[in-house]
């Protein structure tokens, strides 16, 4: 399994369906906050094998599942708390 042009495949997927979504919006006239900046605050990047015992690996503490919740779990108090 080739790992890196799996994971190319997936980023060239995600801007094009991007990029598809920003024009039917820009055509429908409702443009969302995510398609004017592109601005993201956290990621994730969690892989796993196909086989029967499945292997999850996190390539990276920055970019782990726990920090991930833990920065969305923040924006949604601090979104609740100035409502």
């Amino acid at each position: 399994m080739d790992v890196d042009a799996r994971f190319r495949d997936a980023v060239q997927h995600f801007w094009t369906a991007r990029g598809e979504q920003r024009r039917k919006q820009v055509e429908g006239g409702k443009i969302d906050a995510g398609t004017l900046d592109l601005l993201y605050r956290t990621a994730c990047l969690t892989l796993t094998t196909d086989e029967a015992r499945t292997k999850i690996t996190e390539p990276s503490e920055e970019l782990s599942f726990h920090r991930f919740v833990a920065a969305l779990r923040g924006h949604v108090v601090t979104f609740l708390g100035s409502r």
